[in-house]
């Protein structure tokens, strides 16, 4: 390993832990014969190298015995910066020499403001800064190299570091085309983006931990008041109480809160501006006299200022800024996870045999072990046999621990990724949090030291408190906003709640985990919505109008699955289901508990939990140590396979029942046999014949129960009117 210090030395002939008396002029730049012709960023880089602690060239981290091995700091730097201005000072010390010198001194004190915080960042400047990427100071005094692209070495770096398989650094080029720059070959790196901003990978400086950083840019906005640029979107996290901020801390197992944070100019909000300044001219020169430039850009926020050179130009008197926020980085989120299982799914769910398997499943297996086991892809290049690949390929298949073609197991899976996604909800719920934004884009996985994988809620941007005021959400991902956020107060009974609001984007969630396509569940959510419509209409309007859309709305749900998936059943037939065959209790009933139209009938992911036993089941689930290897190898697969091959698998046709809805009803069958029931008389849905007339029997029971408690209640109404009209005619008695 090579420290800090001894990068210096062999890069620049500069050692630190000598006196600068002892230092040799002749020794600067030891690898550059002629200093004439080395570009500033030849011998610069290397101070970027020892500040962040990275040998890029060899794709590992600076380490040694000492406090400054593993990076330059402050001390470090002053002591260069120290050297170098002693030695410009000597007699005889030559143009070129001074040239460098100058250069070294003018860096460690770029490097020190910004560690020192009195500069919030330095932006990528190789040429001149030897920089390769920007650096950011957060809030909390700690320095994030931001990595949008990186270099081919330092992707084998955030391998060895983290192994983690992120497909944005295994096949960066889906995603951007590589550029090269300065002899080197950067891959652009996206973890995804939204509608509060882009992810991108950062690096701690201070521990060499990877995160993920999102970067949200102002906006420009037009209003009858002018052109104007909105500020930069600042979470709702900010505006909880300390002890609320404290309680979310207390749960980094389950949800993911920021790291650190700050507000910088950046290129983005650079040309934000621009574009402002470009907009109030263009509308200035089109209104034909009626503004002139300058009232245009001044509405707009613009000020004339006369630059160093003595040119005058406008810039904005309050420039809007970037926010970064940095938190933990995660494998995959639940959404990427789940496409690609849905791909294993379709492809090897059922099969026995490796000779019936279709072309694209034996290329997946073929492409695997090529990848993944040494040696056969260089003997496939030699010898251009596939032989031995396709081999290992069938023995993998063949092997009884290959998890894609085991139903059951698959279904286990799923049950233990549920449980762990609601348990997350809960702890968030259990401290009068309501996330706001639930999603599989919003829930990730995660790898802590030891290689589990835990499942947590990001993107904490819309929570609020749950006590006190009940706002509907100004922001979301419609298709996961429960139909009383898009109907407003039009009713107490159907005003918003945030926990269940929460309760039932996870409800939707979970028919995503289920196999739903996102067509399905936009459709589904789009029903439930209607039949709030009819419910609250039916109090006002025509009945029988209200209870006959309803029944066709019903009647085109079952046209498109007729296999019950988008029925939501409701609570008593689960109920029946727990009471009389819990071990026939399935994940969708579980969901279905959470997407009732109306919120008072809904349960919250706590309650799903608490009161059904079908995730306390060990029959039901995997170990955490089965669910973390299974989560590993479908990110291992996710590397071979054809983007396009994931789209396709993830649709459904229900015209021809094709996709992923004969998949779910597939799976249904097969862990109906495995509860030891048969098939005969089977329609759809997760119950046997034998099985819904027993559920059908408890159910009325249920039913017949329920109603003589409304009757009670009702009878109740009745009574107690008279009996508070008698109550104040004896006291009306009394005073007579």
């Amino acid at each position: 390993m090579v420290s800090a210090v001894q990068h210096i030395r062999n890069k620049l002939g500069i050692d630190l832990n000598q006196p600068a008396i002892t230092q040799s002029r002749s020794n600067l730049l030891p690898g550059i014969n002629d200093l004439a012709q080395a570009k500033p960023s030849q011998y610069l880089e290397p101070i970027y190298d020892a500040v962040v602690g990275v040998d890029e060239s060899r794709s590992r981290e600076m380490s040694g015995p000492g406090p400054f091995d593993k990076r330059l700091g402050i001390p470090g730097l002053n002591n260069m910066a120290g050297i170098c201005k002693q030695m410009l000072e000597r007699d005889g010390t030559t143009e070129k020499q001074k040239k460098v010198l100058r250069d070294i001194i003018n860096a460690s004190g770029k490097y020190v403001k910004l560690l020192t915080g009195e500069t919030p960042a330095l932006k990528k400047d190789f040429t001149k800064l030897g920089n390769r990427h920007t650096l950011i100071r957060g809030e909390h005094h700690q320095v994030f190299e931001i990595l949008n692209s990186m270099t081919i070495n330092e992707m084998g770096l955030f391998r060895n570091k983290t192994e983690m398989t992120l497909d944005p650094i295994e096949r960066p080029q889906l995603f951007h085309p590589p550029k090269t720059t300065d002899g080197r070959t950067y891959c652009k790196v996206q973890l995804g983006s939204g509608g509060f901003g882009s992810a991108r990978i950062a690096r701690n400086i201070g521990n060499s931990r990877y995160v993920a950083v999102k970067k949200i840019h102002p906006e420009i906005t037009e209003s009858t008041q002018g052109l104007k640029i909105i500020p930069a979107f600042t979470s709702n996290f900010h505006t909880l109480s300390q002890a609320k901020q404290q309680a979310l801390a207390g749960l980094s197992d389950y949800v993911i809160s920021p790291i650190d944070e700050c507000k910088v100019e950046s290129k983005k909000s650079k040309q934000v501006e621009d574009n402002l300044y470009a907009l109030a001219r263009d509308k200035a020169l089109s209104s034909h006299g009626q503004y002139s430039v300058a009232q245009t850009l001044n509405a707009a926020g613009f000020t004339l200022t006369t630059q160093a050179n003595g040119t005058e130009v406008y810039r904005l008197i309050n420039p809007e800024k970037t926010n970064y926020t940095f938190s933990e980085l995660g494998v995959t989120t639940v959404d990427g996870l789940i496409k690609n299982f849905n791909l294993l799914r379709t492809n090897f769910e059922g099969s026995k045999y490796f000779t019936k398997l279709t072309t694209q499943a034996k290329n997946l297996l073929n492409n695997y072990s090529l990848t993944y086991y040494d040696g056969y892809y260089t003997n496939y290049l030699l010898t251009s046999d596939m032989q031995p690949v396709i081999d290992v390929s069938r023995a993998k298949f063949e092997s009884p621990d290959f998890g894609p073609k085991d139903t059951v197991f698959n279904q286990k899976f799923l049950n233990t990724l549920a449980k762990k996604m609601l348990a997350a909800l809960a702890k968030l719920n259990d401290i009068d949090i309501s996330h706001q934004d639930i999603k599989p884009d919003n829930i990730v996985l995660v790898q802590d030291s030891a290689g589990n994988i835990k499942v947590k809620l990001i993107d904490i941007d819309l929570i609020q408190p749950i006590k006190g005021e009940r706002k509907i959400p100004e922001a979301g991902c419609i298709p996961y906003m429960p139909p009383e956020a898009h109907m407003g107060e039009r009713d107490d009974s159907i005003s918003y709640v945030p926990v269940k609001g929460d309760a039932y984007a996870m409800g939707i969630t979970l028919r995503e985990v289920l196999g739903f396509t996102f067509d399905e569940t936009d459709y589904l959510s789009k029903n439930l919505l209607l039949a709030s419509i009819y419910e609250a209409r039916r109090k006002n309007y025509d009945k029988r109008a209200c209870k006959n859309n309803e029944a066709k709305r019903v009647a085109e749900v079952k046209r498109l699955d007729p296999h019950g998936g988008f029925i939501v059943q409701d609570q008593l037939p689960i109920i029946a289901i727990r009471n009389a065959i819990p071990s026939a209790l399935s994940l969708k009933d579980m969901g279905d508990l959470m997407l009732k139209d109306h919120p008072g009938k809904r349960l919250t992911a706590k309650d799903v939990l608490n009161d059904f036993p079908f995730f306390d089941n060990a029959d039901n689930l995997l170990t955490d140590a089965e669910f973390s290897d299974y989560v590993r190898r479908i990110l291992r697969f996710s590397v071979v396979t054809p983007r396009e091959a994931v789209l396709s698998a993830n649709k459904s046709n229900p015209e021809e029942n094709t996709g992923m809805i004969r998949l779910r009803h597939s799976a249904n069958e097969k862990m109906i046999l495995n509860r030891g029931e048969n098939l005969k008389g089977y329609k759809g849905g997760t119950l046997s014949k034998r099985e819904e007339d027993i559920i059908a029997q408890r159910h009325a029971g249920l039913q017949f129960q329920a109603g003589l408690r409304r009757a009670g209640r009702a009878a109740a109404e009745v009574v107690r009117p008279k009996i508070n009209q008698g109550d104040k005619i004896h006291r009306y008695i009394n005073k007579r």
